[in-house]
């Protein structure tokens, strides 16, 4: 898993996708996460 973690953080900082976790945006992954594609609206989870 630590190559997928690390796939996610880089695409995190690339500002490709975006993390969430219930509803709650999140600024980094940390425990349990949901990945949403980035279509140019960061207002969303």
């Amino acid at each position: 898993m630590p190559t997928v973690h690390a796939a996610v953080d880089g695409l995190v900082a690339q500002g490709l996708v975006r993390l969430s976790w219930k509803g709650e945006r999140l600024t980094s992954r940390a425990g349990p996460y949901r990945i949403a594609i980035t279509d140019g609206d960061q207002s969303g989870p």
